[in-house]
């Protein structure tokens, strides 16, 4: 996502969390072969979808990164604390 390329991930699991469907990608079950080799045409010959897809991507991708992680992190454990202590 951080290249700004569209992702073609199965509908369970960690990717659904990064992966929105038709918005960065596409989450399809890995069994579906014809509907993944369509859509990789559908993305290769359709500029208009590819380009939203990789500007969509690139700027969901800015989502996950340390920085925000760790302050993520740190207001969760400051507001745990809070809690504990008032």
């Amino acid at each position: 996502m951080v290249y700004g390329l569209p992702c073609i991930v199965p509908p369970v699991g960690g990717p659904v969390e990064l992966v929105k469907n038709n918005f960065n990608g596409f989450t399809i079950s890995s069994y579906q072969t014809k509907h993944i080799a369509n859509l990789i045409l559908s993305i290769y010959h359709n500029n208009v979808l590819y380009n939203r897809m990789s500007t969509n991507s690139i700027e969901h991708s800015k989502n996950f990164n340390f920085y925000k992680f760790k302050n993520d992190l740190k207001d969760f454990v400051d507001s745990i604390w809070l809690d504990i202590n008032p």
